[in-house]
């Protein structure tokens, strides 16, 4: 079973992940030549990403690894990324190129220095269940995270990872998939309980949308529970403080 796929930057290679324990790039100009095959991995492949420079080929594995290939050197020996304790589920590159962050059973999501792969990761710890995707902003500030533990999605400031990070709850069910738009507007997340939804990142827009929706002040509970990271303030000038 094709688990992904991914195109390179610059549209050259068709990179597909799969139950073989492989990968292989495959040239899209060429589609009918046998592809190169990335061999290492010791079970499932089930992501792949390639970093903005088309450099690296990050893979993601049942084996509890991630790897990093050469992509113009697919026969030279990858760099592991090993600390997980479980599967890892899935892979992204920060827009410059600069960290990889990998979702993994073990609830936690490692950020790999890509240039300097063997330094111990930042550990983003906060998740009470498995994560199953990641994605960074487009501007690289944020790094949203998903998965099975009481259907929450959290963003986390690359910059800062240490910071308690902002968490959005509401899904039913676990979430699966997050994508932000390239505006850097919008949050998108799909789940199990049969939803997407859109999560703006906007503050202003979401105060807004809020007193229009609401008619009142977020309450101190709900406060706690969608912006932990900030002090409490009335947001909605033209209703009493929430309780």
């Amino acid at each position: 079973m094709v688990n992904a796929l991914a195109f390179s930057p610059d549209g050259r290679w068709l990179a597909t992940a799969s139950n073989d324990t492989t990968a292989r790039l495959w040239e899209v100009a060429n589609p009918a030549a046998a592809p190169r095959i990335l061999a290492g991995h010791t079970y499932d492949v089930v992501a792949v990403a390639f970093s903005p420079d088309g450099r690296w080929l990050a893979t993601a594995s049942g084996d509890n690894t991630a790897r990093l290939w050469e992509v113009a050197n697919p026969a030279a020996a990858p760099r592991v990324l090993a600390g997980h304790a479980g599967p890892v589920y899935a892979v992204a590159f920060s827009p410059d190129g600069r960290w990889l962050a990998t979702a993994n059973y073990d609830k936690i999501v490692y950020l790999w220095e890509v240039a300097n792969p063997t330094a111990v990761p930042r550990v983003l710890v906060g998740h009470a269940g498995p994560v199953y995707a990641v994605a960074f902003s487009p501007d690289g500030r944020w790094l949203a995270t998903a998965g099975g533990d009481n259907t929450t999605v959290r963003l986390w400031e690359v910059a800062n990872p240490a910071a308690a990070p902002r968490i959005l709850a509401g899904h039913t069910d676990d979430v699966v998939a997050v994508a932000f738009s390239p505006d850097d507007r919008w949050l998108a997340t799909a789940s199990r309980d049969n939803t997407a939804r859109l999560w703006t990142l906007d503050a202003g827009d979401l105060v807004d949308l809020a007193c229009a929706t609401a008619g009142r002040n977020m309450s101190r509970e709900e406060w706690q529970r969608y912006l932990a990271d900030q002090p409490y303030r009335k947001t909605c000038e033209q209703w009493p403080e929430g309780k």
